[in-house]
C-alpha cells in the first residue's frame, strides 16, 4: 500500500496568559463570591443580553474613568 502521511502539528497553547479584563479583575481583587447570581437570574438572560455583556466587557478597558462611572439606567 502506498500513500501520503499527513502530520498535523498542534499549536502550542499560551501559558495561562490572562486577558486585559482578567488582569483588571485581579487588580480589583474581585471574586465571584462578591457578586452572587442566582440560578433563576442566569436562566432569564437571553442570548442578546449575553452578547451585550460580552461587547461591554471587551470595550470596558478602553473606556475613560468618567465613561465607566456613568449611570447605565436612569
Amino acid at each position: 500500500m502506498a500513500g501520503t502521511i499527513v502530520v498535523h502539528e498542534q499549536k502550542t497553547k499560551q501559558k495561562n496568559k490572562m486577558t486585559l479584563l482578567e488582569k483588571e479583575i485581579m487588580q480589583r481583587e474581585a471574586s465571584i463570591e462578591n457578586y452572587p447570581v442566582e440560578d433563576w437570574a442566569l436562566n432569564v438572560i437571553s442570548q442578546k443580553d449575553w452578547q451585550l455583556l460580552q461587547t461591554y466587557s471587551q470595550r470596558f478597558l478602553s473606556l475613560s474613568v468618567g465613561e465607566r462611572n456613568l449611570s447605565l439606567t436612569k
